[in-house]
C-alpha cells in the first residue's frame, strides 16, 4: 500500500487515504542523492525525458555520442536505476523534472 500511495495524485482523496492507513507522505528530494546531478547531466536528463535518442541529444547539445552515453550512465548510477524509463520516474519523484 505504501509504495502505491506515492503514485496517487495529491489532493483530498490522498490525504484521507493517508490518514486511514496512517501513511506519511514521503518528502524525498534531490538532496537525498549521495552525489548531486550536474548541470550538464540535468540537461541530458531533461532531453531523455522528452524522448530524444542519445544521438539526438548529442546533436542538440553539440557533444559526442560517447559523452551523452557517459552522462546517461552517471545519471543512472546517481539515481540508482537501470534504465532510461526508471531514471525519468525517479527524477520526477525527486523533483528533478
Amino acid at each position: 500500500m505504501t509504495k502505491g500511495f506515492a503514485q496517487i495524485a495529491s489532493g483530498p482523496f490522498k490525504d484521507a487515504l493517508g490518514r486511514l492507513y496512517r501513511i506519511q507522505p514521503e518528502t524525498e528530494s534531490a538532496e537525498a542523492l549521495a552525489e548531486p546531478i550536474s548541470d550538464r547531466e540535468q540537461g541530458v536528463l531533461e532531453l531523455i525525458a522528452k524522448g530524444l535518442s542519445n544521438q539526438e541529444i548529442a546533436d542538440k547539445l553539440h557533444i559526442s555520442l560517447h559523452t551523452v552515453k557517459t552522462h546517461a550512465r552517471r545519471i543512472n548510477a546517481k539515481l540508482a536505476v537501470r534504465s532510461r524509463t526508471q531514471a525519468i520516474v525517479r527524477a520526477r519523484e525527486l523533483g528533478l523534472l
